[in-house]
């Protein structure tokens, strides 16, 4: 065990001078790859790269759809500033229990699609370059389970493919960009590490000059307190260009029910960096058409100073038994 974290610990200090080499002067392209996606790791200041608990870990580590038990559905509604509207969809299928010959543990396949546009006017400089009116990203990924060992702990893997599509006016722009990760957990379940490298892939063409993806080095900690009641988590990324930043946030459940959550993002631009939310969760829950072992409503909100606050609504639901 410990040379797992010892591992994953020397990654993240070597993430820096790896990328080094690859830094560019400016900003990189395709803003939409970053965009925080649900509410629950929005609430937590994205700190999500050693959570993996659903199907929002693809857009931090895939690694953590190896870790999943039932197969998930998942929406989220993101209320912009200045009439930005982002949407999001996935689903996400267990295939732990496909019977065959001599495979076990197939892993967990995820697919999902995203959208931001701007139903308004973008009166804003730089909201219109970060975030164009049409943006769309589909996402692909697999995780699995590679290792695992009573007094070690487990190790997932995960890699996740996005095909992205950007239009700004007569301007467009549109390609691929791979993720890869692996999470270790220990066998109790109260510590987690990661890792995972995002938007790898070749520079765009935009507006007819070369852009780098926005590529980044992304690894994380968490720790589960009292039951896995309370939930602390950090990360660190290493992007392409600029200085190294961090997330942080907790997520506390009480009630059995309810969670209050809190986190901050060195990486905001414009935004204060502090995010809060909440979550209600419900058991056996017959919706239409269908039985879910679990409901999850999520909201968080993010303040951006005089602009506004940034509204996160999310639904999600999980299937199979217990």
């Amino acid at each position: 065990m410990r040379k797992i974290v010892t591992i994953i610990f020397l990654m993240s200090v070597a993430a820096p001078h790896l990328l080094a080499a690859h830094r560019l002067i400016g900003s990189t392209g395709e803003q939409l790859l970053n965009v925080a996606v649900d509410a629950r790791s929005s609430g937590m200041g994205r700190a999500f790269a050693a959570v993996g608990e659903d199907t929002s870990a693809v857009f931090y580590n895939p690694a953590g759809l190896g870790a999943l038990y039932h197969s998930e559905l998942a929406g989220s509604k993101s209320f912009w500033f200045e009439d930005i509207n982002h949407t999001y969809a996935g689903f996400a299928y267990n295939l732990h229990d496909v019977r065959t010959s001599n495979i076990v543990e197939l892993g967990t396949v995820y697919a999902g699609i995203m959208t931001l546009d701007a139903s308004g006017i973008v009166t804003s400089t730089a909201a219109a370059s970060a975030f164009a009116p049409k943006d769309q990203v589909i996402y692909l990924a697999y995780g699995k389970p590679v290792f695992e060992r009573e007094d070690a702990g487990s190790i997932t893997a995960g890699i996740a493919v996005k095909f992205y599509k950007e239009e700004e006016g007569a301007v467009k722009s549109e390609g691929q960009a791979f993720d890869a990760g692996a999470l270790w957990n220990a066998a109790d379940k109260s510590f987690s590490a990661g890792i995972s490298v995002q938007n790898i892939g070749d520079p765009i063409r935009h507006a007819g000059a070369d852009v780098e993806l926005p590529l980044n080095v992304k690894t994380g900690v968490a720790a589960r307190f009292l039951d896995n009641r309370l939930l602390a988590a950090f990360d660190v990324n290493t992007p392409r260009t600029g200085e190294a930043v961090f997330n942080v946030g907790g997520e506390w459940w009480f009630l059995q029910a309810m969670a209050l959550r809190a986190g901050y993002d060195s990486r905001t631009g414009q935004a204060s960096g502090v995010s809060a939310g909440l979550g209600i969760r419900l058991q056996q829950v017959d919706v239409p058409l269908m039985y879910a072992h679990e409901l999850t409503i999520d909201y968080s909100v993010t303040p951006y100073g005089d602009k506004g606050n940034v509204h996160r609504l999310g639904l999600g639901l999980k299937f199979g038994a217990e």
